[in-house]
């Protein structure tokens, strides 16, 4: 009851075909709305992944469809949809899951920030030397909800592991 999967069956497929583990979509959506379809937060995001419309109208640009209007982002397939080619895209350009749940939180180009400022240090002092308190939680409720989510619903007898030393996010990639 702690660790649900609701539209499982859409999470996985969403999950799959951006190449990341399904079990990250669901700390992160875990953290930002926890599963309620209908939140609005105060800065305005939206639906199962608290989409921003400035953040949807992107990456719907990207993928070549029609900007959605910002109420659509309550449908979570679409939040879905979107959210999921959004942390597919962060995961090519961070790679690690704390530097992926940093940029989801604070934007890639504070990340990119952070990571040129901090350099390439081990996961544990990377987190605690974050500036923003809000971010510091937020990586690491999501790393560790998504090593359980692991642990409860992934493949048995595989074990993910993390680097303990953060690489250095590529050059180029997804800055929105």
């Amino acid at each position: 009851m702690l660790y649900p999967r609701p539209y499982v069956s859409h999470v996985d497929e969403t999950a799959r075909a951006q190449g990341v583990h399904s079990s990250l979509l669901y700390a992160i959506m875990r953290r930002e709305s926890a599963f309620q379809p209908d939140r609005l937060s105060a800065a305005r995001a939206r639906g199962l992944m608290q989409l921003m419309a400035r953040t949807a109208s992107a990456i719907a640009k990207e993928l070549q469809r029609d900007p959605p209007e910002p109420d659509e982002l309550y449908r979570p397939e679409l939040n879905l949809d979107l959210s999921a080619w959004y942390v597919g895209q962060l995961s090519k350009r961070f790679v690690h899951p704390v530097l992926i749940a940093a940029a989801y939180n604070a934007g890639p180009s504070v990340t990119i920030k952070w990571t040129n400022e901090l350099g390439t240090m081990p996961v544990d002092l990377f987190v605690e030397a974050v500036p923003f308190k809000e971010t510091r939680a937020y990586m690491k409720q999501v790393v560790a909800d998504d090593y359980l989510y692991e642990t409860f619903y992934g493949k048995a007898g595989e074990v993910r592991r993390l680097a303990m030393n953060l690489p250095k996010p590529a050059a180029n990639g997804i800055e929105f």
